[in-house]
């Protein structure tokens, strides 16, 4: 992992994930099932393919496939009485 990047810390965590992950899949259990761990190949990883025992490659496979979950939420008035705006909820959030 690149240690000036200021993402570090997310995509460590993100690689450990990954790893426990492939370890998990690739169980004899798992294999048993017919589990099968599908490795994408993308044009700007290393030779068009991820290597699982190369860190460079993981980290390439997380940077290309990561994505953020946005999850919107709204906002709600409270009531004010000096402004004699209804709202949602009172001062004591009733």
């Amino acid at each position: 992992m690149d240690e000036d990047d200021g993402d570090a810390t997310g995509i460590y965590i993100l690689f450990l994930a990954l790893k426990t992950a492939v370890k998990l899949g690739t169980t004899k259990p798992l294999l048993d099932l017919g589990a099968k761990l599908y490795i994408p190949h993308f044009k700007h990883c290393s030779n068009y393919s991820v290597n699982l025992a190369d860190e460079k490659d993981l980290e390439c496979w997380i940077r290309t496939t990561a994505l953020t979950a946005y999850h919107p939420v709204g906002t709600c008035a409270m009531e004010s009485k000096t402004a004699n705006i209804a709202g949602v909820v009172d001062r004591r959030l009733r």
